[in-house]
């Protein structure tokens, strides 16, 4: 009790640091001048920037386009504040962690700013980067939302956040070609992440940071994002050590495979805020997209995303993503890259909560129509193979029952299979390193944003990679303990001497000796399956969820192929590029009311969670328009 309360003080003193000690430091980069500030965190030096421009505001003729990169500076220095937030990109509000009385927590279509925290601001010896892509999902995430002051003092590494268009602004296109390309690219969200990286590249070094040591990572659909750079040949040299957490390329109902359906999104939105017109063309209709307001946009994005699901998705189109991710990487083609993957014990359970009385269980018949939501792109035969897979046959019709095995199939699905897939791949690549981790560790106290029937639920580990266990903002609720403490400096340290080092082959003694030594943790092989069980204490587990990998990895994964291989015409029946006819509309109809049946979502989630919940929820949103 006594050490509890003495920590509880002692983070209470942290915060008022946080809040109160910083002073104002200047920067010459290669735009001008920039002011931050420099200050103490937990006894180590920590400068911040905050809010600097990446690319030119996308306004006006700049909507629904490729971003435009800022600029440098003529000769003329000028000095840019840079202490405070810019806006989030235009998204559902309030921003989950993130201060609701601040321009933290403000959102505009000028949003493309980026964030630096760093340990050191010397030229000479330059500190490897962390760039993280936040990512709820393709509607919501923020640069804003986690303050990286903590890891980048612990770890002592550089670590950049930044915004990017989410929703219709970063993921519609009219998948219509001509001869200077698409009208409305596709995958908008991508190339902003690309200008943005390409940032760290230029100017970087300004912060202290080596633009030749940069490791990406993010969670979720972020996870996502930052794995697709290494398949895009023109981001290779921007990315050198991969961190994926609870999301990869292979999740499904991530990426969109057929630029039609892109194409029919373009145009069930376009009719649904008064552009579609009799006879305009495709030009005529961006450019009365282009002359709605903010507020306009976002209202039609609301209607839609509530009515039908999976609206917003990455696109293959063949020029920024060449291929399907699963055939580039089965064929090879990306860049070879270290990386750590994983996920956590209880991804699935903000999924589960939403379904229908799911405190007493699920009926059959919900277990039944929940797996032909998820999986509607296969084939029945595979549907029933997933079915007979999961079903407790000797508790058929038992809720308790039906409710555990639905838990299982959403993990093995959405996260584990994916993760060891990924690690398979990767693995295989001799010259490169691949670490597995499973985070289970949950705090003893009660947890505001986690509650306690959820277990270790998605995007509970954010916080303890960013070290708030440690030194938090003082907006921020939960109450930590002296052991979420040490499991916050463990995940740290391992965090941090992956990014300076890309592997653990010397032992990875920490940067901050506070944080001690832990576990060694081994690289993962297709062979052994090892992976560093995040907990209090930790451990090495291995073939950890044989069963369920081998079932989706495995036997389903040829029946796929199969499938693949003997379709004459692609998986996903292209739909017209004109309008919608009335046996479409009634299929997305048909989706809609799968996801009114589920009940209201909170907001931290992953993909697998926005199959659902999305098309439900309705909440007050504050906007900056324009």
């Amino acid at each position: 009790m006594k050490l509890t309360s003495f920590f509880i003080l002692f983070s209470i003193v942290i915060n008022s640091l946080i809040t109160q000690s910083f002073s104002s430091v200047i920067v010459t980069t290669n735009y001008g001048d920039v002011i931050g500030r420099s200050g103490i965190i937990n006894g180590k030096q920590v400068s911040f920037f905050l809010g600097l421009p990446y690319a030119i505001p996308p306004l006006g003729k700049y909507r629904f386009q490729a971003p435009q990169p800022i600029p440098q500076s003529s000769g003329r220095i000028r000095r840019y504040d840079a202490r405070l937030y810019k806006p989030s990109c235009i998204q559902p509000t309030p921003i989950p962690w993130t201060n609701p009385t601040t321009a933290q927590a403000n959102i505009h279509e000028d949003c493309l700013y980026l964030n630096v925290f760093t340990p050191s601001l010397n030229k000479t010896d330059k500190l490897p980067v962390f760039v993280w892509i936040d990512g709820t999902s393709s509607t919501e995430g923020s640069g804003s939302r986690w303050m990286a002051t903590t890891l980048a003092s612990q770890a002592n590494v550089v670590v950049v956040t930044f915004n990017y268009r989410l929703g219709v602004f970063g993921f519609l296109t009219t998948a219509e070609l001509k001869s200077h390309g698409r009208q409305i690219p596709a995958n908008i969200a991508l190339l902003d992440q690309q200008v943005a990286l390409r940032w760290v590249q230029d100017n970087i070094d300004h912060f202290g940071g080596n633009p030749r040591a940069v490791t990406v990572g993010g969670d979720g659909l972020g996870a996502t994002a930052a794995q697709l750079h290494t398949l895009i040949p023109s981001s290779y040299n921007y990315i050198h050590n991969l961190i994926l957490q609870s999301g990869n390329v292979r999740m499904v109902h991530t990426i969109e495979s057929n630029i039609h359906k892109a194409r029919s999104i373009f145009r069930l939105f376009v009719a649904e805020v008064g552009c579609l017109g009799q006879n305009h063309t495709v030009t005529q209709q961006v450019n009365c997209l282009q002359r709605l307001s903010t507020r306009k946009l976002f209202q039609g994005q609301k209607v839609l995303t509530q009515q039908y699901w999976r609206f917003f998705k990455y696109v293959v189109d063949g020029v920024l993503i060449r291929d399907h991710p699963r055939i580039l990487l089965d064929q090879g083609n990306f860049k070879k890259v270290n990386l750590i993957v994983g996920y956590n014990l209880n991804d699935s359970a903000k999924l589960i909560q939403q379904l229908p009385h799911q405190n007493q269980g699920i009926h059959r018949d919900i277990f039944l129509l929940l797996i032909d939501t998820l999986f509607d792109e296969f084939n029945h035969a595979i549907r029933r193979a997933i079915i007979h897979e999961y079903t407790n046959w000797q508790n058929v019709s038992s809720p308790i029952f039906n409710l555990r095995q639905a838990d299982k199939l959403i993990t093995d699905s959405l996260y584990a299979a994916p993760t060891e897939y990924i690690a398979n791949i990767y693995s295989r690549d001799s010259s490169t390193s691949t670490f597995v981790y499973l985070y289970s560790y949950r705090g003893s106290n009660p947890d505001p944003y986690y509650p306690s029937q959820l277990g270790v639920s998605n995007t509970m580990e954010i916080p303890y990679v960013f070290g708030y266990p440690v030194a938090k903002p003082n907006y921020y609720a939960t109450a930590y303990t002296m052991t979420d403490r040490q499991v916050s400096l463990e995940v740290m340290s391992l965090w941090g001497n992956f990014i300076h080092h890309g592997c653990f082959s010397i032992y990875p003694k920490s940067p901050n000796a506070e944080m001690g030594n832990h576990l060694i943790w081994p690289r993962y092989k297709k062979s052994t399956k090892q992976y560093y069980c995040v907990n209090s204490p930790s451990r090495i587990i291995t073939l950890h969820n044989a069963n369920g990998n081998n079932f989706w990895n495995g036997y389903l994964e040829k029946q796929i192929d199969y499938e693949h291989s003997r379709a004459s015409v692609p998986s996903q029946v292209p739909i017209k590029t004109d309008d919608m006819d009335q046996n479409n509309q009634g299929q997305l109809s048909f989706y809609s009311i799968i996801i009114i049946a589920l009940s209201c979502i909170a907001v931290i989630t992953t993909v697998g969670l926005l199959i659902f919940a999305r098309k439900i929820r309705r909440r007050t949103t504050t906007v900056i328009f324009n």
